[in-house]
């Protein structure tokens, strides 16, 4: 009995581990602004970021970027080493490797649990 509330109890965290990161990959709104009407900084997600009218300082041909773009857009090519600081890309590669580790973890369980059953049955 205690060995097959375990199990359950481990499934819903794995589930519900696997469900809130899937909901965090793909949530395009992490950071939002405060005050849309007087900020040039709109929202940044993991995959995209939204500027109204924004200028970077560094940014050596003063181009004000407007709208929605995927982070890896060409017109972010002047200002991509303010927007991924540091260790950006590093933490990119952990959680898609995450993802994909634990949807993997996932149907290799379910198919190893799958197994289990029908040797049993049999």
């Amino acid at each position: 009995m205690a060995n097959k509330l375990s199990f359950i109890i481990a499934t819903v965290c794995i589930v519900l581990s696997f469900t809130l990161c899937l909901i965090g990959f793909g949530t395009g709104s992490w950071w939002v602004t405060t005050d849309p009407e007087h900020s040039n900084f709109h929202s940044a997600g993991l995959w995209e970021i939204c500027f109204n009218g924004y200028e970077h300082t560094s940014d050596l041909i003063g181009k004000a970027y407007y709208g929605c773009w995927w982070v890896f857009y060409n017109e972010y090519y002047y200002i991509r080493d303010w927007i991924f600081p540091g260790r950006f890309h590093q933490y990119l590669t952990i959680v898609v490797e995450y993802t994909v580790g634990k949807l993997r973890n996932c149907i290799t369980r379910k198919v190893k649990c799958g197994m289990k059953m029908r040797k049993s049955s049999a």
